[in-house]
């Protein structure tokens, strides 16, 4: 009989974490707004960032994020987008 190990959910990507059941959190402690859009930044230290948009409903709403020299472009599908972060590297 083998004994499984126990998993620490902070060891794991937002991927493995999402796949195995559980979601992001958007607890709202550090956010930047503008009034309609809101990024959460809390859990940028565990690997994402939470985007909320309350506008009127637009064609494309689109993300972008740069990371060093590269720029990373999201579609935001719903009034909330999960954004995930490299382990690595400096964002603006």
């Amino acid at each position: 009989m083998s004994t499984g190990t126990l998993l620490n959910p902070s060891d794991l990507t937002t991927k493995e974490l999402i796949t195995m059941g559980y979601y992001p959190e958007a607890p709202g402690t550090e956010v930047l707004t503008d009034g309609k859009l809101k990024v959460d930044i809390s859990n940028r230290d565990k690997g994402y960032i939470v985007i909320r948009y309350n506008g009127t409903p637009v064609h494309k709403l689109k993300a972008r994020l740069c990371r060093d020299s590269e720029t990373y472009t999201y579609l935001v599908r719903k009034d909330m987008e999960v954004i995930p972060l490299f382990e690595d590297g400096h964002y603006s």
